[in-house]
C-alpha cells in the first residue's frame, strides 16, 4: 500500500504475461509514494506501475518524475553513461537491440579474442544474445552476473570493454533519469503485463447457471500459436508402436544405483528424442515462412501442464547431456513451471516437442505442432499386450504408441518416417543411444 516502507530486494508486484507469472522485485529501499495500476488491469510494455523514493523527495519531485515518465521510452543516456545509477534517482532501464550498429561501424570494435573458439549453450538474456551475434562474440567467453551466470548486455558489453574493444555509447544501455525521486517501479517483460487479480470471479449477472471468465494472457497466446499452427503449417502424422521393456530396464537399473535421484519414462524419452535429432539432423528445424533453421544441438521443449494452460520447458542441448542430468534439470524446470517461476531463458528456443499423456491413461493421440518449430512427438501409455516376437512367437511385452506430427512445407514423409525408425530403434535399444 501507499505509505508502506519497502526493502530492497522485496517483491512489491506480481506480473502476468502470455507465459509465466513473476515476481518483481523493488530496486531499492525506500517506501511507496505512488501506485498508478490496480489488480487485474492489463498495461501496455514499459508503463510506470509505482514510485519508491525515500521519504526525504518531496511530493513535488514525485509528482514532476511521474508526469514526465514515458511509457518504453528511450530518452538521452543520464550523465555518466551505462554507470551504475546513484542513490535516489528513479529510472526505467531499456535494453534495445534494434537498431544497435554492428560490429565495424563507427565506434564498435571487438577484440578478436572475444570471436574466437568453441562455442557451448549459456544463458543470457535475449538482447545479449542478439547482440553478441549482431558483433560475432562467442558467448561462451563473457561471465554472466544474472542469476544461474545469466549473461545481460551489460555483461557483455563489459567483457568487450575489458579486453580493449569500444562499444558505442548507443550500446551502453539508456537509462532515463530523474534527480531525486527514489526508484520507479517498472519492467519492460517483452509483452503486454498484467497484475494479477487473486479473487475469486463473479457470477455473470443474467443468473447463476455458469461462471464467466475473461482468457488469461497464457490462454490467449496458446489459442493465437496453436490456431496460426493449424491454419499455416500442413500437418501430417506418423505413428509407430515401440516395445519399452529395455528402457524400462535401463530406467530401474539407473534408480537402483542411487536414492539421491529418479530417472522417469520421460527422461529417457527426451534422450531418445534428442539423439534421434543428431542421428536425422533435417528434423532438428524451425521455420518461419521463409528460412529454415537447422540446429547443431536439440533443445528439447517438454509439455508441463498448468492449472492456467501449458508450457514448454527446454532442456537444452539434450544431445549432450546423460539421463540423471537431463532428470535433475526436467524435476527443477517442472517445480519452478508450476510456482509460476519460470524465466524466458527456460521456455524460449525450443527446436523440437514433446507431449506426453501417457499418464494420464492416454493410449494414442495427435499433439499440434508449436510454430516455428516443424515437428512434435506425441506419446501415450505404455500397456502389456501379446505381440509376435523375432521368431513369430507370441510374447507379452510392454508396448507404446508414439506419434509424429511433421510441417510438410520442410519435413517430407520419408525423413518423417526415418525419424520414427531411429527413435523407434533407441527406444528398444536404449543402450545404443548411450555409446
Amino acid at each position: 500500500d501507499v505509505g508502506d516502507a519497502v526493502r530492497s530486494d522485496a517483491v512489491v508486484a506480481e506480473i502476468e504475461s502470455s507465459k509465466i507469472a513473476n515476481e518483481m522485485e523493488a530496486h531499492a529501499d525506500g517506501v511507496l509514494r505512488r501506485r498508478f495500476v490496480e489488480e487485474g488491469e492489463t498495461l501496455p510494455v514499459g508503463i510506470l506501475l509505482g514510485v519508491i523514493a525515500d521519504a526525504s523527495v518531496s511530493d513535488q519531485e514525485i509528482d514532476a518524475f511521474a508526469a514526465s515518465f514515458t511509457p518504453g521510452s528511450d530518452a538521452e543516456t543520464s550523465e555518466g553513461g551505462g554507470e551504475a545509477p546513484p542513490s535516489g534517482a528513479a529510472y526505467s532501464g531499456q535494453e534495445g537491440a534494434a537498431a544497435l550498429p554492428g560490429a565495424g561501424s563507427s565506434g564498435i570494435e571487438i577484440p578478436q579474442q572475444l570471436k574466437e573458439g568453441a562455442r557451448t549453450p549459456v544463458l543470457a538474456t535475449h538482447n545479449a544474445a542478439k547482440l553478441a551475434e549482431l558483433w560475432g562474440v562467442n558467448l561462451s567467453l563473457v561471465t554472466g552476473t544474472g542469476r544461474r551466470g545469466r549473461i545481460s548486455k551489460t555483461d557483455l558489453i563489459a567483457a568487450i570493454l575489458d579486453a580493449g574493444g569500444s562499444v558505442d555509447a548507443r550500446a551502453k544501455g539508456r537509462r532515463r533519469k530523474a534527480t531525486g525521486a527514489g526508484a520507479a517501479v517498472g519492467e519492460h517483460v517483452g509483452t503486454s503485463v498484467a497484475v494479477m487479480d487473486r479473487s475469486a470471479f463473479s457470477p455473470d449477472v443474467s443468473g447463476d447457471a455458469y461462471e464467466q471468465r475473461p482468457l488469461s494472457r497464457m490462454r490467449q497466446t496458446i489459442a493465437e500459436r496453436l490456431t496460426l499452427s493449424k491454419r499455416n503449417a500442413p500437418h501430417y502424422r506418423l505413428s509407430a508402436e515401440i516395445i519399452l521393456d529395455e528402457s524400462l530396464a535401463l530406467r530401474r537399473l539407473a534408480n537402483d544405483r542411487s536414492d539421491a535421484y529418479k530417472v522417469s519414462l520421460n527422461d529417457v524419452l527426451i534422450k531418445a528424442a534428442a539423439q534421434t535429432l543428431m542421428a536425422v539432423p533435417n528434423v532438428n528445424v524451425c521455420f518461419d515462412g521463409d528460412e529454415v533453421r537447422y540446429y547443431k544441438d536439440a533443445h528439447i521443449a517438454v509439455a508441463v501442464a498448468l492449472e492456467a494452460g501449458l508450457i514448454t520447458p527446454v532442456i537444452r542441448a539434450a544431445n549432450r547431456k546423460g539421463l540423471i542430468e537431463i532428470s535433475q534439470e526436467m524435476a527443477s524446470l517442472v517445480d519452478r513451471a508450476r510456482q509460476g517461476r519460470l524465466s524466458p531463458d527456460d521456455f524460449e528456443g525450443g527446436t523440437f516437442s514433446l507431449s506426453n499423456l501417457g499418464m494420464f491413461g492416454i493410449h494414442q493421440f495427435d499433439a499440434i505442432i508449436n510454430p516455428p518449430q516443424a515437428a512434435i512427438l506425441a506419446v501415450g501409455k505404455g500397456e502389456r499386450r501379446k505381440i509376435l516376437g523375432e521368431n513369430d512367437e507370441e510374447i507379452i511385452a510392454t508396448v507404446m504408441t508414439a506419434t509424429l506430427s511433421c510441417d510438410h512445407r520442410v519435413i517430407d514423409g520419408a525423413l518423417g518416417a526415418a525419424f520414427m525408425q531411429q527413435f523407434k530403434d533407441y527406444m528398444e535399444h536404449p543402450t545404443r543411444m548411450l555409446q
